[in-house]
């Protein structure tokens, strides 16, 4: 009997014909391609090619919405598919979801926010890039940033690995600007930042970007922020909203409208509401309610009832591309598509912070191993696992300095002391008293404990800096300050700065005590254990550890010596206090517009600085009242003529207004002026006043 013949192996598929295979495979259930790739290699390399991604989109058009980035715990990347697929995304412990568009996810790192590092990375492909950030991520709890293909003329069907561009927009506490920084992977660097003046809120939500080249930011007042790439400029403008009081569960959400323009939605109720805003050439552009949408009619009528409103549906985010909203209910979160209406259940889960959509077409990268390995070319983390704890102990203390940073924003300055002393403590044990990873920590402590003594001091109109009207505080000083010779109450000014586990809570004990020159004052040993105390000594750390700084790091030292400042007028050390203001002008007036209302401040501080110091020094705080007042006229002026050069938008006047702010920013900040304006006028009323009467301010100083 002939011997069995053993069976041949069936000859490879032909790539060509493997791709037309894997083409048929339903593109919004990519857990199938992902398990025909672990067949083989062949088969891998086939479903991986970049021809392969390209021939996804020419075939389906759209790309489907894959699932969504978040940061509010693991995993990291949630699937929204049919069938639920893994997406390994970077650490949580060591980056934060900022954006995604383009095939690019944006991240910022957030275990040491001295040395802020940007991540762009591709989900499908793995490919990733360290953007350092710009410096003034350094020093802002309030910023936001986009990432966008720079191709021209790309379709985005194949644009992975291409060049890129990142919008880093922040808000600046001191200055109360907004800046925005632009990015370019080709020159791989950052340019000049726009500037938006007068504006008071912080960004916390994921852009929109309309067409190529306007992207929008929403505050958390659902005002609306405005960055053109083309003119790398901003502009502010009304939310639908009116400005009105958002709270969380009326959250406002970005989107594209049907007709190409800014859209917005927002749930209330039951009710799915929807506005576009169509641009308009020459004219103010009106929010219009586009739709409503009966929630009752699509989901559960139990997932609407609740007991509270603030726990009633809200949309979650807006996923471009796809023309999907996610919308949160106690049910759990749900996908609705606007065209079909399409209800899906997505998570059991709604309360996600920051939710991310991810759209593109899928296909497993060629270097991916099973689900579960580690080769996966993706920085999950900062450290190695063997570093685990220590990054864990550190990602506690930056939790700890966001949950401060709130607590300030909030009022909240006895939580947000405590907390940041807490992380404070954890840093310095972790990289020594005197490391450059600890000098932003120390800064926002020391702030911290300022805003903590002006609240205890608010009544007592003794404490120049509390919140008593800028006249009212004037004209008692006129009766309760006194020059330097007529008391010896004045707190002398501080000479050295010895480092010692005293010195305040977070500091580490296992670190030599060093001495280091502060200023040029003498001794101090009258300083206690107050608020003010211990936050001029965390601010001098602060400044003594940027000043050692080989970095150009100029907005951190005008802070940094801008809070000194306010300490220092707080504890009636006025020869410092100016000093402080001094050096803080100086460096401000290398950094921004000769008439940026920032400079405008700092002289009516000194002004006021010198008001408080004594009655004799009044005639040299005049002349610091008149120069604010006269910059901020200055700049109101210039204003109004970029308004009129905005509005004429032809020949001379159009160049002229180029660069500058848009119409809604410039009338929002020609409010703040004309307010600011107002009480300058009025301090500067009282100052003559009492020069004109100095007998009646002494004699109300004796009484």
């Amino acid at each position: 009997m002939a011997a069995r013949r053993g069976f041949d192996s069936p000859p490879a598929l032909p790539e060509e014909l493997l791709e037309e295979i894997f083409l048929l495979l339903p593109p919004d259930d990519p857990a199938r391609l992902l398990r025909a790739s672990y067949v083989c290699k062949p088969w891998n390399r086939a479903a991986s090619s970049r021809g392969f991604r390209r021939r996804l989109h020419e075939r389906h058009g759209a790309p489907p919405l894959l699932g969504f980035l978040h940061n509010s715990g693991d995993p990291r990347f949630v699937s929204t598919t049919a069938s639920p697929f893994p997406l390994p995304a970077p650490d949580r412990r060591s980056w934060r979801a900022l954006d995604c568009r383009h095939g690019r996810a944006l991240f910022i790192s957030v275990a040491d926010e001295e040395a802020r590092v940007l991540l762009v990375w591709e989900p499908v492909t793995g490919y990733h890039q360290r953007v350092p950030a710009p410096p003034a991520a350094l020093s802002s709890d309030f910023s936001n940033a986009a990432v966008l293909c720079a191709a021209d003329g790309c379709d985005h069907r194949g644009c992975h690995g291409g060049p890129f561009r990142v919008v880093f927009v922040c808000f600046d506490e001191e200055l109360l600007d907004t800046f925005a920084y632009l990015y370019s992977s080709e020159t791989g660097t950052w340019g000049e930042p726009a500037i938006l003046s007068g504006t008071t809120f912080d960004l916390n939500q994921p852009s929109v970007l309309l067409g190529k080249s306007l992207l929008y930011f929403v505050s958390e007042c659902a005002s609306i922020i405005e960055y053109d790439l083309a003119r790398h400029r901003l502009d502010l403008f009304d939310s639908p909203l009116d400005f009105e009081v958002v709270l969380d569960y009326d959250r406002l959400v970005f989107m594209l409208s049907e007709m190409g323009g800014l859209g917005a939605a927002v749930a209330r109720d039951s009710r799915l509401i929807l506005w576009s805003r169509e641009p308009e050439d020459d004219a103010d552009v009106p929010w219009v309610q586009s739709r409503v949408i009966d929630l009752a009619k699509l989901l559960p009528i139990g997932d609407l009832v609740t007991e509270s409103s603030e726990t009633s549906p809200k949309v979650m985010g807006f996923a471009d591309g796809a023309n999907t909203v996610f919308v949160g209910t106690v049910a759990g979160l749900f996908t609705i598509e606007l065209h079909s209406q399409r209800v899906r259940k997505v998570h059991e889960d709604s309360e996600f912070s920051s939710l991310i959509p991810v759209v593109d077409f899928y296909s497993p990268c060629c270097t991916l191993g099973p689900p579960g390995s580690k080769d996966h070319g993706l920085p999950l983390s900062n450290a190695s696992e063997g570093k685990w704890k220590e990054d864990k102990t550190l990602g506690q203390a930056r939790e700890l300095v966001d949950k401060g940073s709130k607590a300030i924003k909030e009022g909240n300055f006895v939580d947000a002391a405590d907390c940041l002393s807490h992380a404070l403590e954890i840093r310095t044990a972790h990289y020594g008293q005197l490391a450059p990873e600890c000098a932003s920590t120390y800064y926002k402590y020391g702030c911290a404990l300022l805003h903590k003594a002006r609240q205890h001091k608010a009544d007592d109109a003794a404490f120049p800096l509390s919140n008593v009207p800028v006249s009212a505080r004037v004209e008692q000083s006129m009766k309760n300050t006194t020059s330097k010779d007529d008391t010896g109450t004045q707190r002398p000014p501080v000479g050295t700065m010895k480092i010692s586990p005293s010195s305040g809570k977070g500091l580490n004990s296992n670190v030599k005590d060093q001495e280091y020159e502060t200023g040029d004052s003498k001794d101090d040993d009258n300083v206690g254990d107050s608020d003010l105390d211990l936050a001029w000594k965390m601010l001098n750390f602060a400044r003594v550890i940027v000043e050692k700084s080989p970095n150009d790091n100029a907005m951190e030292k005008f802070k940094i010596l801008f809070a000194l400042a306010d300490v220092s007028m707080g504890r009636g050390d006025f020869d410092n206090s100016l000093g402080y203001y001094f050096k803080a002008l100086a460096i401000l007036e290398h950094v921004v517009e000769a008439d940026h209302p920032g400079i405008a401040r700092l002289n009516f501080r000194i002004c006021l600085c010198l008001a408080f110091e004594s009655v004799s020094k009044l005639a040299d705080a005049i002349p610091y009242c008149a120069k604010a007042i006269s910059l901020c006229e200055s700049r109101k002026q210039r204003l109004e003529n970029a308004m009129k050069a905005l509005l004429a938008d032809e020949g001379d006047n159009a160049s002229a207004a180029e660069g500058c702010s848009g119409k809604f920013a410039i009338e929002y900040e020609m409010e703040f002026l004309t307010d600011s304006l107002a009480k300058l006028v009025e301090t500067l009323e009282v100052l003559e006043r009492a020069m004109s009467t100095p007998s009646s301010a002494t004699e109300g100083r004796v009484a």
